[in-house]
């Protein structure tokens, strides 16, 4: 499994440590998924730039941190 990866991200999106928490406690079951191990690896490139999988990590803090900062957040980010 690689942490690490998931790690780097939250640095590049200069997550706090509580949100680095809470973000890994929703995702971290898919996260650690063979399926999705593998989406991760370079046997599935997205755009020919980074995988698949780091891809989709990528949207999800993307938009953790757009529902986070929204005023009167009504939504459940489970």
């Amino acid at each position: 499994m690689n942490d690490e990866l998931l790690d780097s991200l939250f640095d590049n999106y200069n997550l706090s440590n509580k949100d680095r928490e809470e973000l890994k406690s929703y995702i971290y079951n898919i996260y650690i998924h063979p399926e999705f191990q593998k989406r991760i690896t370079d046997k599935f490139m997205h755009h020919d730039k980074v995988s698949l999988g780091q891809h989709i990590l990528e949207d999800t803090i993307v938009t953790y941190r757009l529902l986070k900062n929204k005023k009167n957040n009504k939504y459940n980010l489970k």
